[in-house]
């Protein structure tokens, strides 16, 4: 009986360890909708304020859309200076305004929603040779488009692929890099 109950635990211990270390591609799609709390938010940012600088050739097309509009624009340190704000209809799509500050100037920045990113599938996974590192490649559909992402091409059910790297740790798999997590979550947008 002894014998039984110890093969009984061995082999549980043994499936639990194995099923830790096992990668599909269920598991991977798990991992990354819990990492990255699909369904979020795709956003980019853009600045306000140019000093001594022209438009950037998406901003340009968010002016001539009506997306944003020219607030002031003044003569200063021998060039033209212009500040910009998105329009009273699409401030519901800013997700936030800040000052980003570098060695040059600061640059007031605001942070505008281009879509909802939803996962679709895993689309691959390839090991490093002895399967403690993972990149696993994947899809996600863009819904919910804002007028910010249609200006800049992006229709509802468009496919991106990404790929991102898994490591092995004694608890499982752990996403390594976090270059697509988004921090903002649909749920706090519901009015998209």
């Amino acid at each position: 009986m002894k014998t039984k109950i110890f093969l009984i635990v061995c082999m549980s211990t043994f499936i639990s360890v194995f099923s830790q270390n096992n990668l599909d591609r269920v598991k991977a799609g798990e991992i990354l909708k819990e990492h990255f709390k699909y369904p979020n938010i795709q956003y980019d940012d853009f600045r306000t304020n140019f000093y001594c600088l022209g438009l950037s050739k998406d901003n340009e097309k968010f002016l001539n859309e009506g997306l944003i509009e020219m607030t002031n624009s003044y003569f200063s340190s021998d060039c033209w200076n212009y500040e910009y704000k998105p329009t009273y209809e699409l401030k519901k799509y800013v997700l936030e305004e800040f000052k980003n500050v570098d060695w040059e100037n600061t640059r007031e920045v605001m942070r505008y929603i281009l879509c909802v990113r939803n996962f679709k599938e895993v689309t691959g996974i390839r090991f490093n040779g002895d399967k403690t590192e993972a990149t696993v490649e994947f899809t996600i559909f863009c819904t919910k488009v804002t007028p910010f992402g249609r200006t800049l091409g992006m229709t509802n059910n468009d496919i991106r692929e990404y790929e991102v790297k898994f490591v092995l740790y004694d608890d499982g798999w752990r996403i390594k890099d976090n270059s697509y997590n988004y921090h903002y979550t649909y749920d706090n947008y519901p009015y998209l």
